[in-house]
This record gives structure tokens, sequence and C-alpha cells, in this order.
């Protein structure tokens, strides 16, 4: 897996948070039919049906973009943990997947394993180093 495969994770999970945005705002409308039922009474008894659109087309469109994006990130994710489990620095998986998975910063995984955050910086850089030297053989 390339490091660019796991920044898209990234970008992904923030369009499904785009979409997410678009749909709150979105406000169902109230919406009625008149129709007759001839169920009972062969003239028709004039009913009448309320509703909600649930947002219309619209939300409709953006509900299915989410459900399609959410099942690409799914499987992406799928992916990367796999590529994760394969490293075989335990250090490395962890900065790896906090960062890439987690989304956390390089700032809160130095908190979390006791160092700066630039050492963190250091060895992601080093590790897609080693992972692009690897690939190129």
């Amino acid at each position: 897996m390339q490091r660019t495969e796991l920044e898209r994770l990234s970008a992904l999970k923030a369009e499904i948070k785009a979409i997410e945005r678009d749909l709150a705002k979105i406000e169902p409308q109230e919406v009625a039919d008149v129709y007759k039922d001839y169920t009972r009474d062969p003239s028709g008894v004039t009913k009448i049906m309320r509703g909600s659109d649930e947002g219309g087309e619209a939300a409709r469109r953006l509900r299915w973009r989410r459900r399609h994006f959410l099942r690409i990130l799914r499987e992406k994710e799928e992916d990367a943990e796999a590529f994760i489990q394969s490293l075989k620095d335990p250090e490395t998986r962890t900065i790896v997947r906090m960062v890439y998975l987690q989304d956390a910063t390089q700032e809160q995984v130095g908190a979390a394993l006791g160092y700066e955050r630039s050492t963190i910086g250091k060895k992601l850089a080093a590790f897609w180093e080693r992972e692009e030297a690897d690939g190129e053989d």
C-alpha cells in the first residue's frame, strides 16, 4: 500500500462529513395529498394523506452518495488495516494506524506514545523512505 492511498482515507472521510453536513441542512417538508377511497363506498370517499418528503430528491441523492462513499471507505480501511498488520515494528504499526485510520495528529500520537511531535514526524518520514526504497527493489 502506498502513502497516497492511506492519505486518501482522510479525504474520503472529509467528503462523507461534508455530505452529512449538507444532509443536516435539508429540512423535510410536510406534504399532503388528496385521494378517493372506493373500498367501502362506490362513489368514493375523499381522504387526505399527510407525511414528509424526507428532504426530497436532493436528500435522496446525498444519502445514496454517503452510502456509496461509506462502502468504499470500509473497503479501503480493511486494506489499510491489512497493510498495517503486515508491518513488523509494533511502534510503527501504532503510529501509522493512529495517523491514517484514526486521523490523529502527530502531536496527539506523540502525546500517546511519549514522544515530541517532531519525533513522530521523523519516524513517519523514515518509515515512508524505507517503504519507497523497498518498493523500488
